[in-house]
């Protein structure tokens, strides 16, 4: 905790607060792979209704304000809310009874009539979901809600605290808000794990048998040109468990997510109709420069990587994923290099087919 306290200029902060932080940034990336202040989260002064940290996830951006929800609802023709709730406290033990008074916090936290003070920070975070769940019901996905209950203890299964931690996601459930409620109680050996992989480069695995070898230029170590089936593509779109998309891996990329414009809703409207097979002959295709790269025959494995143009491609792709399958081929150019000035050459020409204007 002492390095990311540093990192982060926490250090002034008392070690009960710092590891507030530290625990948010943990579990809270674990959903949001963007950069994050913690400062965003971690709910300050009194009338907290017993959580320390709440992060709203709106079609993958981190809101913190009722016009953020406005701008993205005016950008997209639905909306797709993640809500993650952090408890956490250094003791030795778990305790059903905090377990409970956090998970009625939760609870209370969706009421119309809260039983509990709110303070400024909650009265902030509760008009912010007011307003997704309210005004913008008509285009509303099914929200999901993350549940983090986190000490220095270690979790062992106890059968009264799996008790308690499953009627908090029932207590959740019966909100009839969530199409998914999870509680997680973290201990200290599983916080660390999670804090680990926060500071690994992202690495992915996959089939890259459809291509045609570029020779090796000055800068670029190695590359490629073909294309994969959207099963393997899906693959460098999400995380671990599947079900969430990889947003750092736009950060190099010029433009970020422009939601369902003309350009967007015309690819949307091309997935979900027959024409889906010729997706590979319509779209300019995606380029990812990755910093590592190993292969064993047709099986590539890339470390540390970004798609710097086909941001829009892929969001349309990943927001589609259960309506289409491997009938739908995504071009790939596959450029394998260390250098930051190819990477920004390759990244602002392949980006003009969009309009990008140099500084």
């Amino acid at each position: 905790m002492a390095g990311f306290s540093k990192e982060n200029g926490i250090e002034g902060l008392d070690e009960s607060k710092r590891f507030e932080h530290f625990t948010a940034f943990s579990v809270i990336r674990r959903h949001y792979s963007r950069s994050f202040s913690t400062d965003d989260v971690v709910l300050g002064g009194g009338g907290d209704t017993g959580i320390d940290a709440i992060a709203i996830i709106l079609n993958n951006v981190l809101v913190t304000d009722v016009d953020r929800v406005r701008e993205i609802a005016e950008h997209n023709d639905y909306l797709e809310p993640v809500f993650i709730f952090v408890q956490s406290e250094r003791s030795p033990s778990f305790d059903g009874s905090k377990i409970g008074n956090f998970g009625f916090g939760i609870v209370d936290f969706f009421s119309k009539q809260p039983k509990l003070p709110r303070g400024a920070d909650i009265s902030s975070l509760a008009e912010i979901t007011d307003t997704i769940l309210g005004d913008f019901a008509h285009i509303l996905k099914p929200p999901r809600c993350y549940v983090y209950y986190v000490t220095t203890g270690q979790w062992t299964g106890d059968e009264h605290l799996v008790g308690r931690r499953d009627g908090v996601v029932e207590d959740i459930q019966a909100l009839s808000i969530f199409e998914r409620a999870e509680m997680t109680c973290v201990g200290a050996s599983e916080l660390h794990a999670i804090y680990r992989k926060t500071k690994a480069p992202i690495s992915r695995q996959f089939l890259f048998d459809r291509r045609a070898e570029i020779p090796a230029t000055d800068g670029v170590i190695q590359s490629a040109i073909g294309y994969l089936p959207f099963t393997e593509f899906k693959k460098l779109l999400t995380d671990d468990s599947g079900s969430e998309m990889l947003t750092s891996i736009f950060e190099d990329n010029i433009r970020d997510w422009q939601g369902y414009k003309a350009v967007n809703s015309e690819i949307r409207d091309t997935l979900l109709s027959e024409n889906r097979t010729k997706f590979i002959l319509m779209n300019n295709g995606i380029t990812i420069i990755t910093r590592g790269l190993t292969r064993v025959g047709d099986v590539f494995t890339i470390t540390d990587y970004q798609i710097v143009n086909g941001c829009q491609s892929s969001n349309v792709l990943f927001e589609q994923r259960d309506a289409i399958d491997d009938r739908v081929q995504v071009p790939l150019r596959l450029i394998h290099t260390e250098d930051d000035g190819v990477k920004e050459l390759i990244t602002m020409a392949t980006n003009r087919q969009t309009d990008i204007k140099p500084d």
